[in-house]
This record gives C-alpha cells, structure tokens and sequence, in this order.
C-alpha cells in the first residue's frame, strides 16, 4: 500500500464519527431552546403489578420513524439506520430483515437483571423531541420493540450525545460527549434506577486541551475501563482512543492510549466491548473506514490488544443497507445467544 493510500485512509477513517459527533452536539446547541423535562414516566408507560410479578410493561412515548429526512446529510441521524444481527457465539452472524429505527445512530446496548434489553441511540426525529437521546426496550431478546425518551437532571446542562450505558449491581450508568465552555469535549456520566430517568452525577474524563468523546465503558474482573475516542484528530493522532480506569465507574483517569490498526494499517473505530466469548478477558467490535467491514479485537487485560481473525462483517448494499456500515454494538442475551446492533445510511 502506497504511502498516499496510508495517509488518506489515516484521515478518512474517523472523518465521518469526528463530524458526527461534533453536528450532533452542535445540533443539539441548537435545539436547546426548546424545553428539556425532567420526565418521570406516567403510571400509564410504566406499570409494576406487584400482586402478580414484577414485570415491567412498557408503552412507546413515540412512533418511529421511517425513511430518511431529505435535508439530512449523512453523518446526522436523520439519514442513518439502525439494524440488527443475531448470533450463537458472537461470532459467526447471521443479519436480520428487522429496521429497529430509521434516523438513529450510535446504538448501545445493554441487558438488566431482569433480561430485559435495552438499546440507547441518538435519535433524530421522535415525536415531540429532535436530535436528543431515546431508548428502544425490548422484553422478547430484541423481536419487538417500545420506544422510550431518556431524560437528564440535576444538571443546568442537560445536553449531551454518544450514549454508551454500562449496568452494574443493578443501576444504569451513562456516560455522554458533551460540549465544554472552552468548545472542548469530555465525558459526562449520569445513573438511574430504571434506565429512563438519569441523575447527573459529574464529569467522568476530562482530557485537558483535547476533545475526548464517544466512550465505551466495560469491566475487566474488578476493573473499570473506558475507551474514549480522541475527536480533536490533531496530525497523527487519527483514531487514537484514550484510555480511562475507575474505580467507582464515576470518575475516570487516564492511563494511555489505544489505537487499533489492522494489517494493512487501516484505522479503525470502536464500537463497544463485551466479555470474549470465545476466550479469556474481553472482545471489542470496530469499524472502519467506508468499504471496510466489521472487525474485531480481543485483549486479556482490557489495555493491550491484537487483532482477532475471526470475526469479519461486511456491508451488503441494497434496500436495507447503503453506503457502510458502523458502530457496531454487541450483548449477550439471556438465552446465552448474542445480539448485535449497527448503523448503516438509509438507501
């Protein structure tokens, strides 16, 4: 591979998150006039029959939509999808014919005690609410779905994007990119009870004079670590990924760097991490450049990591898919199955 070649893949690997990110969080500015409530959803979206069960039924504060907004460019979720795949050993995956969401980006997902799934986007159209975080949940491992707002309090700054969740001894952590005074970017974090709801509980990585976003947080035994992506992409730094440990899952430190190249030096762009299921410590699922497929990365440690050659997800151009696909984000569910939701533009 030419040098050139080298070069144009460096700079055009996280050209399309790096704008995302920033449009999304721009956008979100933008909108900030129009009210932000601290929700607590009715007694009709949420009802607890304690005479019977503790399952939660759930209602969709909103419809979806479907297609794409005509003046929406492709890095705003207005022009991207949200897709599934399905698969036995978080391997080998099979693509479902299911749309979860059209104008959705950045998927999360993550599981409850109670195997209910939740998958966290940044969404663009949804009923009363644009450009803002939603939550689609799932009580049957992702057949069908209600849709949900997640709400922000305790903070004068409810804005936020990138949605990455982690569940621990039964509460929700949120970890958001948020814009700073100084028009830097850091990493917020919030907890709830219900996964709706959130508390805003402080800043969980600041990375002074750079723009630390789009974090993927995960355990390692007793250990915390996030994955923040560097969104400033000074020279050189393209796809350079910070790298963060906790103890408590609020605050963060950083303690390096990480980036992922695979053999030809492409960079890629992580999508989330999950425990290996093949191996010991864990497996991250990235993504790369347009034309890339899916790829994945496994480490033992969650702070070293090499290359796995057996996993490889491509797009397949057509009426469902169009463009590339991305943001790949990976659960096991309660059958002991694995469940997968990526991002993709709306042909």
């Amino acid at each position: 591979m030419s040098q050139r070649t080298q070069s144009a893949l460096l700079i055009g690997v996280t050209l399309l998150a790096v704008i995302a990110v920033l449009f999304a969080l721009f956008a979100f500015t933008q909108t900030a006039s129009a009210p932000v409530a601290d929700v607590v959803p009715d007694e009709a979206d949420v009802v607890l029959d304690d005479l019977v069960s503790d399952e939660v039924i759930y209602t969709s504060d909103f419809e979806p939509p479907t297609g794409l907004d005509p003046e929406a460019t492709e890095v705003m979720p207005g022009a991207r999808r949200l897709l599934s795949a399905r698969s036995d050993d978080g391997i080998h995956w099979t693509k479902t014919s299911e749309v979860i969401t059209d104008q959705g980006d950045v998927p999360e997902l993550v599981v409850d005690e109670n195997g209910t799934l939740f998958l966290y986007y940044y969404g663009w159209e949804m009923g009363e609410k644009k450009n803002d975080a939603a939550v689609a949940i799932s009580t049957d491992n992702g057949e069908t779905w209600v849709y949900k707002y997640v709400t922000l309090s305790g903070t004068e700054d409810a804005k936020f994007a990138d949605p990455d969740v982690l569940y621990r001894d039964g509460v929700f952590y949120l970890y958001g990119s948020q814009r700073t005074q100084d028009d830097l970017i850091h990493i917020i974090v919030a907890s709830s009870d219900d996964g709706l709801s959130f508390t805003y509980q402080g800043v969980a990585l600041d990375v002074p004079e750079r723009k630390a976003g789009v974090a993927s947080t995960y355990e390692v035994g007793d250990e915390i670590y996030m994955l923040s992506l560097d969104v400033g992409s000074e020279p050189g730094s393209a796809g350079t990924h910070w790298l963060a440990k906790s103890e408590d899952g609020i605050t963060f430190t950083q303690i390096g760097t990480v980036s992922f190249k695979d053999d030809d030096q492409t960079i890629y762009v992580l999508g989330n991490v999950v425990d290996d299921p093949v191996g010991e410590g864990v497996r991250a699922y990235l993504f790369g450049p347009e034309g890339a497929p899916l790829r994945s990365w496994v480490s033992a440690d969650g702070q070293r990591w090499e290359l796995a050659t057996d996993f490889s997800l491509s797009l397949d151009e057509g009426e469902r898919e169009h463009g590339f696909i991305g943001e790949p984000d990976v659960v096991q569910l309660p059958d002991g199955t694995y469940f997968m939701a990526y991002m993709t533009l709306i042909p």
